[in-house]
Parts: structure tokens; sequence; C-alpha cells
């Protein structure tokens, strides 16, 4: 299916009209623009439309073709394609010859003209190689190579064969356009490891994919996948944090619910299943006490739902270190912040936020300021002894200095 698109192209107050459509490269419309604008230069020329008060950069053929199928699909008469000016010679244009429509040759440059990090993405569409490439990840890792081609590239991929041993994959505009791109990928039997591509044909002929990034094809698994070193690096890690990290490294929206679906599986591929574990607590109960000698374990079980209501630890070097301790226990607790909730309690001998308190020796000496015996002046008046109302007897004290025994 071919067609062609009323483009307006607007430099400074003028503007001209030029049709584009799926055959349409960068190259042809730079040379037109030059044509017509003497003061242009193909290296020059910078081209960018507006989408949602938005500027984007159209830097490739491959966008270009794809904004044209984008005016078509929305049935729209005309379309402004703004024309600006790169003064550094080091610009956004990506010839035709360059690369073709399955591959990612866009180069990284921000609104000024200087040199951004590129996406950590922009691999992506070239993750399928050729045939005899191999997965050593199995169905699963083929699978994930798949979704990331679909997402980077726009091109939807629709399964027609997806189990363990085998995965066929064709083009979402096949029974539209008759495209002809498609990959078979398959593994001799229990082996996951020799999960290769036996076909491949890697050109569109349904014209250019569009890159929704408002809207990918993500998964849980994916972004489980994405995020795993820095859900290990920082367990406490927020959804918004992962959506972030998203938006900056891969240039997509991320949805609230695929970030928090994605850091639990993370957490679950890290440290285990929360739930599974507690089915281990019998044979942990066991191990203890037969490793420690001595110990006290108190395991309960609600006998009609068989659900865990506590779990009681005492291990045989604490209980002979008790008898030492003071006669004053300290209770401290804090609350479990996973899904089943809970308490954990610790009773010690010293309290949960200091070390152990330790009671000062006795001392003769009383409270108050320590007395100075200081030489007296000559001819200096002797004070007078007066009555303490603690003690009730005379002397040069008063009830607060005051160190007799009641």
């Amino acid at each position: 299916m071919d067609f062609e698109i009323l483009a307006v192209f607007c430099y400074g107050r003028e503007s001209i009209a030029f049709r584009i459509g799926l055959c349409s490269t960068i190259g042809q419309v730079n040379k037109f623009l030059c044509q017509k604008w003497s003061s242009l230069s193909p290296l020059s020329i910078e081209l960018s439309f507006l989408r949602d008060g938005k500027k984007n950069l159209i830097e490739t053929d491959a966008e270009l073709q794809s904004l044209a199928a984008y005016v078509f699909a929305k049935k729209l008469n005309t379309f402004d394609i703004i024309v600006g000016v790169v003064e550094s010679a080091c610009n956004a244009l990506v010839y035709s010859e360059a690369c073709n429509s399955s591959s990612s040759c866009v180069q990284n440059y921000d609104e000024q003209g200087e040199v951004r990090q590129p996406l950590k993405s922009s691999y992506w569409a070239t993750l399928l190689d050729s045939v005899g490439q191999t997965f050593p990840g199995g169905a699963e890792q083929f699978r994930t190579t798949l979704l990331k081609y679909s997402i980077e590239t726009g091109f939807k991929v629709y399964m027609l064969k997806n189990d363990k041993s085998r995965v066929k994959a064709v083009c979402g505009m096949k029974d539209v356009t008759g495209c002809k791109w498609r990959v078979h990928a398959s593994c001799p039997l229990n082996h996951p490891s020799l999960f290769k591509i036996k076909r491949l044909n890697s050109a569109h002929t349904c014209g250019s994919g569009f890159r929704d990034s408002r809207n990918p094809p993500m998964t849980k698994k994916l972004v489980k996948s994405l995020i795993l070193n820095q859900v290990r690096d920082k367990p406490l890690i927020k959804p918004k944090e992962i959506v972030d990290i998203f938006k900056s490294d891969y240039g997509v929206t991320l949805g609230y619910y695929f970030a928090y679906a994605g850091k639990e599986l993370a957490l679950k591929k890290i440290y285990g299943d929360d739930k599974l574990s507690y089915s281990n607590l019998r044979w942990f109960a066991d191990s203890l006490i037969r490793t420690n000698p001595g110990s006290r374990v108190v395991l309960e079980v609600n006998p009609v739902t068989n659900k865990f209501e506590r779990l009681f630890i005492s291990f045989e070097a604490c209980i002979h270190g008790f008898e030492f301790c003071r006669p004053l226990l300290f209770l401290d607790g804090t609350f479990l912040k996973s899904k089943y909730k809970g308490y954990l309690l610790a009773a010690t001998g010293k309290n949960g936020n200091e070390v152990a308190t330790i009671e000062p020796p006795d001392t003769r000496k009383g409270p108050g300021r320590p007395r100075v015996n200081r030489i007296p002046n000559t001819g200096s008046s002797s004070k007078r002894a007066r009555l303490c109302s603690r003690c009730r007897t005379y002397g040069h004290h008063n009830r607060s200095t005051c160190a007799a025994e009641i």
C-alpha cells in the first residue's frame, strides 16, 4: 500500500508544500528545500514538528516515513513541518544510505544542537541479528528480545507460535498490508540453551513503525529484567523513582502498575518468594534445635486454616547469658512492612536504642556542686551556721545540698 500526504514546510515567514510518503527520504526533502531556499545547506537543515505542544525532531528516514503514516492514519489533509537551521556541522541529519527501516541510526542531539547521552534502548532495534543467532536463556529470552525490538522500532509483533520449544512471529500489519517481516526460532527438545533463529526476514514492507513513548508494549517481566540491579542496590526504591528511570534512560513513559509489579518481581528474584518461605519455618525450627542444643523454638500454626500465627526463638547462649543480667528486661519491637504485616519483638538485657544501662557505683558525696576547701582571707568574717530544713541541724548547707541520710 502506497500513499502520499501534503506536508507544509515552514521556514521563517515563508512556507512551501511538498508531498511525502513511505518511500520519501530526508535527502530528497533537503534537496528540495535547498533548491527553494538558497540560504540553506543539507548539513544545516533541522526538521521538526509539534505534537501536544512539544517539539519533535525528524532525524531519520524512518521517522519521516512514520510521520507520513501517522498523518495518513489520522486522515489529515496537511501537516506542518518546521524547518530550522543548525549552526554546528554535527547535526541530526541522517541520510537513507546510512540506515534502513529496520535499524536505529538516530543521532542524539538536544534542541540547541548539543550532543546528549543516547538512550539505553537505542540498540534494541538491532537485537535480531541474523539466522543462527543463539539465545542461551531459551524462549523467554527470545520473547524479551522481540518485545524490546517492538518498543524501539514501533512495529507491532504478532506471535503465531509461542511455546517453550519454538516461537514464530510476524508483523502486526501482515493482514492489512501483507508485510513480509517474520522470524522463527526454535530449539531441540530439552535443550533450551540451544534456542536460535532458524528463519528471519528483517525487511518491513508495511512502511515505517511509529515509536510510541507514551504507551509502549511493556510487560512487568521486562521491567523486572531492566531494574534488577537498581533494586538489588536499593531494595526500598519507590515505583515513582522507577518511572523516572525509564523516562530518562529509555525515553518511555512507564505506568505505575508496571513499575510496582516489576519491582515486586525483582524482589522475588533476588530474595525469593516470601509466601513460600513460611513453608520453610518447620525445617528452620528443626535445624535450629538440632544444631543449637538447649535452644527454645516454638512455632504456632492455626490448626484449622494451617496459617502462621507466631514464632518464638531463644538461643541457648541467650538463655544462659540472661542468668548474669540484671533482673530488668527490655522488650523492643518493630512493625513488619511486608504485605503480610506483623510484628518483630525482641527481649534483651539492654535498650534497643542504646547500650546496656550501667548503674553508677555507690558514693558518699552528695548531690550538688563539689565542695572546695578555700583558704580564708585574713580578717574575713566566718559564715553563720543556719538551720537545715531537711536534717534539722545547724551547719553551712541547705536542703538542696544536704547529704545527711533520712
